[in-house]
């Protein structure tokens, strides 16, 4: 056990919950380690945070812009530029204070820029937890994309360059989700870690019963509120297909403050807003329909589930996460999910039901996944900063 003098602070990006989930799991190691620990978030990332017993403080927010169809509207998100750059300006000054006021011993960002740059000015050693070190446009955006990508790449690594290391959360080079995500930042390049996914899993007491002799499909939609809800009325329509099919759906809407009683949407069908069960009912689905997010996606890989992706519409990050799952052979992806049926939806589980290939190359990312001790690593990089 470390001196309780040792003081962490973990500045968390707010946005959806991923990032809190992943940075409360190293936290709470961390704790156990005798760190004395507090975080600062907004938005769904703070909520969460608090809901665990950290010490969260809240912060200001910066996010892209959603469109009504559950879009990332990339084209708007760049005119609000300017209104970024001030909030930043505000960021920095809040962040300012908040480290003179911690003096902590060692700062752990999450996808945060901010707090580098001010632990940065005074000394204190930062690591960044990221797996997004570039920005990424969406993927129809053609082969101009990579070189409209490449400039504001090398100047965000040379900010993101302010931490000492740059802790990824995911399976090292080829099997990387993040791939495209974290190639080419010279900036970066050496000091990137790789620790393999930052994961855990609960049990639940009250898990619904699944009836004997029906396939799960489990559909777990993640990600920002505005994304959500028209998605969510297609796997509606997508699990009333596969309830006269011989299926069982569970969907659970995502919503960390939401009631935790399942509606019985029909006989076979349940919807959760907050499914408390999820992991163990994932544990048990024969096809998972989920985001590309890549918290979800580093969940599913680890428990080696055929997925079927279904990345937010024009959300460059998601897009590629997407694609490199299906790449390695566990997942098939259906890019624009704003523009497909229910019925689509419903084919898709049951083609990668019976798709054997699919189940293997599962399974192998799993043992590969299983392999990493990626908690461990992190809190010895942050030791080894002390």
């Amino acid at each position: 056990m470390r001196s309780e003098s040792l003081s962490l602070y973990a500045p968390v990006f707010g946005t959806g919950l991923g990032h809190a989930y992943r940075t409360y799991l190293v936290l709470d190691a961390a704790k156990r380690e005798g760190f004395h620990v507090v975080a600062s978030s907004w938005g769904q990332g703070l909520r969460y945070l608090r809901s665990r017993g950290i010490d969260c403080m809240e912060t200001l927010g910066i996010d892209v812009t959603w469109g009504s169809e559950g879009r990332m509207l990339f084209k708007r998100t760049l005119k609000r530029f300017p209104e970024a750059f001030a909030s930043l300006y505000l960021q920095l000054r809040l962040e300012e204070t908040i480290v003179r006021s911690l003096k902590p011993s060692v700062l752990l960002s999450d996808s945060r820029l901010t707090p580098l740059l001010v632990g940065w000015r005074h000394g204190i050693p930062g690591i960044l937890m990221i797996n997004q070190v570039r920005l990424l446009m969406p993927h129809v955006d053609g082969p101009v994309r990579e070189v409209v990508q490449s400039l504001p790449a090398q100047v965000l690594g040379l900010l993101w360059s302010a931490a000492e290391k740059i802790i990824i959360p995911d399976l090292p080079p080829p099997y990387t989700l993040a791939e495209e995500q974290v190639k080419l930042v010279l900036p970066v390049k050496n000091k990137l870690v790789f620790v393999g996914f930052i994961v855990s899993f609960s049990r639940c007491r009250n898990l619904p019963t699944i009836p004997r002799g029906r396939k799960l499909a489990v559909f777990t939609i993640s990600g920002p509120e505005e994304t959500k809800a028209l998605i969510i009325k297609k796997v509606i329509i997508a699990a009333k297909i596969l309830e006269s099919m011989g299926w069982t759906s569970v969907i659970s809407s995502g919503i960390a403050s939401g009631s935790t009683s399942p509606i019985r949407i029909s006989d076979y069908v349940l919807l959760y807003e907050w499914c408390e069960c999820l992991d163990e009912l994932i544990e048990h689905a024969d096809v998972v329909v989920a985001r590309s997010g890549h918290v979800t996606l580093s969940k599913l890989a680890f428990m080696g589930k055929p997925s079927i992706l279904l990345p937010i519409p024009f959300h460059g990050e998601q897009e590629s996460n997407a694609m490199k799952a299906e790449r390695l052979g566990f997942a098939m992806t259906i890019r624009r999910s704003d523009m497909i049926s229910g019925r689509r939806i419903a084919d898709a589980v049951s083609s990668v039901y019976k798709d054997e290939r699919i189940h293997r190359n599962a399974r192998r990312i799993s043992q590969l996944a299983r392999g990493l001790s990626p908690i461990e690593s992190t809190l010895g990089v942050l030791e080894g900063l002390l």
